[in-house]
C-alpha cells in the first residue's frame, strides 16, 4: 500500500536549484503521504526498505548531488531530514493537547494560572499559539513543517561549501 502511495507521488523535474527542487519535492509528498491518515503509522513501522522506497529515497538524494553537494553530506543530510522525506515530522509524544484545560471559563483560568505558576515558558508557548483565552488554533503542522524543512536547508545551503570532507570522504 506505501509503495502505491510513493508511486503517486509526482517528481520534480530537474533542474533548478537543489534547495527549490528538494523543497517542492518534499510539500508535494507531504500532500500525497498527509492524504491518507493510516500512512504515517505504516511508514514508522517498517523495517525494511523496498525498491520503490529506495528509488524515492534515491529520487531525494540524487536532488541534492546533481547540483554539486557531495554525497558525503547528502548522506548526513538524508539523516537530519529524517521523516520530512516521507511528509512528516515525528513528534516525540503523541499526545496533541498535553495541557488538560477544562471548558468551564473560571476552572480554565485557575488551571492555567496553575501551569503560569509550575511551567512558566509552556504557559508562554500556550499563549502565544492558543491566545489568552486559549480558543485559538493552537499548533498548524503545516506550518511546523515548513519551517523545520526551510530551517534545514537554508542550514545545508550555508555549510555545503564548508563541509569538510577529510572525516567523510566521497
Amino acid at each position: 500500500m506505501i509503495d502505491a502511495l510513493i508511486d503517486d507521488i509526482p517528481v520534480q523535474p530537474p533542474g533548478g536549484p537543489w534547495k527549490d527542487r528538494v523543497r517542492s519535492q518534499l510539500l508535494a509528498t507531504r500532500r500525497v503521504i498527509g492524504g491518507h491518515a493510516w500512512a504515517r503509522g505504516v511508514i514508522e513501522s517498517r523495517r525494511s526498505r523496498t525498491p520503490t522506497v529506495l528509488r524515492y529515497m534515491d529520487t531525494i538524494a540524487g536532488m541534492f548531488m546533481s547540483d554539486g553537494v557531495s554525497s558525503s553530506l547528502t548522506h548526513d543530510v538524508m539523516h537530519v531530514l529524517g521523516h520530512r522525506i516521507w511528509g512528516f515530522t515525528a513528534e516525540a509524544f503523541e499526545d496533541p493537547d498535553p495541557l488538560p484545560i477544562p471548558e468551564d471559563p473560571a476552572l480554565k483560568r485557575q488551571a492555567m494560572e496553575e501551569v503560569r505558576a509550575v511551567y512558566p515558558h509552556i504557559y508562554a508557548i500556550t499563549i502565544a499559539t492558543m491566545g489568552p483565552d486559549l480558543s485559538g488554533p493552537g499548533c498548524d503542522a503545516q506550518v511546523e513543517y515548513e519551517f523545520a524543512l526551510d530551517l534545514i536547508l537554508g542550514a545545508i545551503e550555508r555549510i555545503q561549501s564548508r563541509y569538510e570532507l577529510s572525516d567523510h570522504p566521497d
